[in-house]
């Protein structure tokens, strides 16, 4: 069976490969067949993987600016709020 395979392989590639497919091992064979797919289905997750990280990080990023702001904004209120109740501590403070 297995030998019927190979033959009906090899007979495909003759065409292709010429005296080449008959004096190739079928592993050879099925390297070169697999390969070039192999390499272009790799390449493809391999641009989608990384295309995913990137938007997430980006992503991730942008939040960190925003908290970032939120902070810079809370830290803007609370010197508002301490300079306001200093000011208005030594406003009430009796004098003597």
């Amino acid at each position: 069976m297995l030998y019927q395979i190979s033959e009906t392989i090899k007979a495909a590639l003759y065409p292709v490969l010429g005296n080449l497919a008959y004096e190739m091992g079928l592993t050879r064979l099925l390297a070169i067949i697999l390969l070039p797919p192999a390499l272009l289905i790799g390449f493809f997750m391999y641009r989608a993987i990384r295309r995913t990280l990137l938007k997430s990080a980006q992503i991730r990023e942008s939040r960190l600016e925003d908290i970032a702001e939120g902070i810079a904004e809370i830290q803007r209120l609370l010197r508002i709020l301490v300079t306001e109740r200093d000011g208005a501590a030594s406003d009430s403070t009796p004098k003597q």
